[in-house]
């Protein structure tokens, strides 16, 4: 049980390692760092609707930590409302959650892409 939760919680520092780059990568000086974000939007997209709108990483997370005895569910689990619950020390609501996240992500993305000079 303890590799699954270090395993569980190595995905959630990759997790936040994917949030950051949408975050600060559009800002970044280097070609690979654009292209990573614009690449990075269209898979973690790909994922959401592959998986329901979850993010493959939280799957992966959620199933690592999740145990019969009442441990993380599937239901339970989103990476990005309980950063946002730390961050601003309350839960926002789903509909806050979901802007925040697409704004984020395909901002990056429209910015970065805009830089590479990308005609899309």
């Amino acid at each position: 049980m303890a590799h699954r939760l270090w395993l569980a919680r190595a995905i959630s520092v990759v997790h936040g390692a994917v949030v950051l780059l949408f975050v600060v990568g559009w800002a970044l000086p280097w070609r690979q760092a654009l292209w990573a974000v614009v690449l990075g939007a269209t898979v973690v997209q790909a994922g959401w609707w592959l998986f329901g709108n979850r993010c493959l990483l939280t799957v992966a997370e959620a199933r690592l930590r999740g145990s019969p005895a009442g441990g993380v569910t599937l239901d339970d689990a989103h990476f990005v409302r309980d950063l946002a619950e730390r961050v601003l020390g309350r839960r926002p609501s789903e509909r806050w959650l979901e802007l925040a996240t697409y704004g984020v992500m395909w901002g990056a993305f429209a910015i970065a892409a805009a830089r590479l000079g990308l005609r899309l």
